[in-house]
C-alpha cells in the first residue's frame, strides 16, 4: 500500500499483479484505493 500526499489529502494506492513495460523495464501499476484527508 502506498500513502501519498497530495495537497490537504493522500491518495492511498494498492499495488496490483499487472505489470507495464517503460523500456527495458516492467514497473508495477497501482490502483486508487481511497483518499483519507489531513486533520488539523
Amino acid at each position: 500500500m502506498l500513502k501519498l500526499p497530495r495537497g490537504n489529502h493522500y491518495a492511498h494506492l494498492a499495488p496490483t499483479a499487472e505489470t507495464v513495460a517503460h523500456g527495458e523495464r516492467a514497473l508495477r501499476v497501482f490502483r486508487w484505493t481511497r483518499t483519507t484527508y489531513v486533520a488539523e
